[in-house]
């Protein structure tokens, strides 16, 4: 019974099969209705099309930038007062660089006039893990 059951859908498969076949246009048909359609169209159209598109939409954006109204330009400080203005500007978080010991960093170490007066070490107790 079972076989019976596969034999009848793998039929009914080619029948299908077989009537899609011949339904179809042939292939050298549907190539010729192609490379044909494809000559016939005019490029012209869709450069203009792009411009047209292009257009319309730079006449909204000036449409509507100038229904919007203008913010309210403040006034520009002359240079000599920008100029003071930035040579006294200070950051907010300038107090975080104030650092326990940051006196040491803001300036040159101070090194003896000469080798002589740095006092001698000695080098074995300076040297760690090493057997005395």
């Amino acid at each position: 019974m079972r076989q019976d059951g596969e034999r009848e859908i793998a039929q009914a498969l080619d029948r299908l099969r077989k009537s899609d076949e011949a339904s179809a246009p042939p292939f050298h048909a549907t190539l010729e209705r192609a490379r044909r359609g494809r000559a016939s169209r005019r490029p012209a159209f869709r450069p203009a099309l792009a411009a047209a598109a292009l257009l319309a939409v730079i006449a909204a954006f000036l449409f509507f930038d100038s229904k919007r109204p203008s913010a309210p330009r403040r006034p520009v400080p002359a240079t000599s007062s920008a100029g003071s203005a930035l040579a006294s500007w200070e950051s907010p978080t300038d107090f975080l660089l104030d650092t326990p010991a940051s006196e040491l960093w803001r300036g040159l170490p101070r090194l003896p006039e000469s080798p002589s007066s740095i006092p001698p070490t000695d080098s074995r107790s300076s040297r760690k893990g090493a057997p005395s």
